[in-house]
């Protein structure tokens, strides 16, 4: 985390960029993008220097920084920001130059022939394919099963794999791959999970199609109630009492708990620790869920002795 600090206080930018950059909050909320070559590299021994493994985290972090801007101009359509063009313009030729300094710092780390370039063109692709279905999705708003759900998570975040292949590549062993993988496919999912309940109305005055939304839209049916009448914040409260929100946080504790059963036999405690601390913020949600749907329906449940 000092690596990244270090690194954005050095360039020339408006304090509140380098906040909205480095700060200790956003460090915090992007931990996982931070911390994550760190939290993996035990598993490859001794053979990752501490140097490469800091330039490899500042590559890694600004790297996944420009992914998700360019998710959030895919994902609001072609809305200009006129509040403040001129920043806007220097945010993203901030991030544009972060981007190209991040393969700079990566094609410095591996040779052009190096297995890690071919690693990483497989996770861009899965990436834009990702990205390519969900708007497919979002076009014809048809049947979206949970394996449909966790297909396109696992294929949206595959861009942190890369991760995995540097270290591979640093250490020259490809024996943990697999495993991480599979580690990194669960957390992934998992998150999908939060964010698909957090992002809600948000997405859904975007007009993003999620898995939340297939599940609210069907409940709607089946109730015969007319969606098409109804806005954003007419359709959220339906997204707990349809049950919905409690199903994917349980799904998300889900695959909380089958990446620490891959990460803690690997020794990786740091990452185990973020998965359980996740995992218990969905136990949370859904007991507030609970507490607060029992009050609403004793408020609309007549007592016995008015019912008398």
């Amino acid at each position: 985390m000092r690596a990244i600090t270090d690194f954005v206080g050095a360039l020339f930018l408006p304090e509140a960029l380098k906040e909205e950059l480095a700060g200790d909050y956003i460090l915090r909320q992007h931990q996982l993008y931070v911390q994550l070559p760190t939290w993996l590299a035990p598993v490859f021994g001794p053979a990752v220097s501490a140097a490469h493994l800091d330039q490899l985290s500042i590559s890694c972090y600004f790297y996944f920084r420009f992914l998700l801007a360019i998710d959030k101009v895919l994902d609001a359509g072609p809305v200009a920001d006129s509040a403040a063009p001129a920043l806007s313009a220097l945010r993203l030729l901030t991030y544009c130059d972060l981007y190209e300094r991040s393969i700079r710092a990566l094609a410095s780390l591996f040779p052009p022939t190096d297995p890690y370039w071919a690693g990483l063109d497989a996770c861009k692709k899965q990436y834009a394919d990702s990205n390519l279905r969900e708007k497919a999705f979002s076009a014809a708003r048809g049947p979206f099963t949970r394996e449909s759900f966790e297909a396109l998570a696992i294929d949206k975040s595959a861009v942190s794999h890369m991760v995995v292949f540097a270290l591979s590549s640093l250490a020259q062993t490809p024996a943990p791959v697999a495993p991480l993988i599979d580690c990194l496919n669960h957390l992934h999912v998992a998150l999908q999970c939060m964010d698909d309940v957090e992002d809600f109305r948000t997405d859904w005055e975007q007009g993003q199609y999620t898995y939340a939304h297939a599940q609210v839209e069907a409940y709607l049916h089946r109730e015969s109630i007319d969606v098409q009448a109804l806005d954003a914040a007419r359709v959220h409260p339906y997204l707990y009492t349809s049950g919905t929100a409690t199903a994917l946080y349980e799904l998300g504790k889900e695959h909380f708990s089958r990446a620490v059963a891959i990460a803690r036999p690997l020794g990786l405690e740091e990452l185990c620790a973020l998965l359980e601390h996740q995992s218990m913020r969905c136990s949370f949600y859904c007991d507030d869920i609970a507490a607060k749907l029992s009050k609403a329906q004793a408020r609309v449940t007549p007592s016995p002795a008015t019912v008398a």
